[in-house]
């Protein structure tokens, strides 16, 4: 598994943001992806090492904008050199069970980037683990494999984070779950080690940096 950072605070500035991936991100090699708001994208990609991914979040963290908005952010995202996409799923959509209507969203996404390079976020504290899965069905059937469970905007526990991905993964193996739930301390290392998460995500580098300590101790 490899390693996000996540920002979304409201009050980060492009000093900070540069200081952090010249003086943290670049130095951590575990740390393969940063995911940002459109504002930070071609900042990051700017000085981001050509190692490291950068990943727009799109329509976050509510869902809530029509289709060809939701299309025309993606747009602009890749233009200013995002390299993967994170999108919020069209909540309104999901719970009004207007399946045609996330088809539809989904294919448009798809006309700006190869579908391997798209992740949707879920938000499995709202919505029944149905209709998750349902959801996953149809992004499975547009080629898109990578889902992360929870967007982080709500209060989050990791072991319910832990028992809905469990339930996703126990009907699609080909499924790729991002870590998203809030995670500080070695008894959360504990619970996340050994569960077969494609990535793990963060807000925090020192949190970050103390799962890849525990990772490694535990290794040995």
């Amino acid at each position: 598994m490899h390693l996000e950072y996540i920002n979304t605070e409201c009050e980060l500035t492009d000093l900070d943001l540069s200081n952090l991936i010249k003086n943290e991100i670049n130095n951590t090699l575990n740390i393969k992806t940063v995911v940002l708001p459109q504002y930070f994208i071609k900042l990051a990609r700017g000085l981001l090492s050509d190692s490291k991914k950068v990943s727009c979040l799109i329509d976050y963290p509510l869902g809530y904008s029509d289709i060809k908005s939701r299309s025309s952010l993606s747009l602009s995202a890749i233009k200013n050199g995002a390299d993967m996409l994170d999108i919020m799923l069209p909540s309104l959509y999901l719970s009004n069970r207007k399946y045609d209507k996330i088809r539809e969203d989904i294919k448009y996404q798809k006309e700006h980037i190869d579908p391997l390079k798209i992740r949707y976020i879920l938000e499995y504290r709202i919505f029944d683990h149905n209709y998750l899965k349902k959801m996953c069905e149809i992004l499975l059937d547009a080629g898109i494999t990578q889902v992360v469970p929870s967007s982080g905007y709500r209060i989050d526990n990791l072991a319910d984070f832990i028992i809905a991905s469990e339930f996703l993964r126990g009907h699609f193996n080909e499924l790729e779950i991002i870590l998203s739930a809030n995670f500080w301390n070695n008894n959360h290392f504990d619970m996340i080690y050994g569960q077969k998460f494609y990535a793990i995500r963060s807000g925090s580098l020192n949190i970050l940096k103390d799962f890849i300590l525990f990772n490694s101790n535990h290794k040995k």
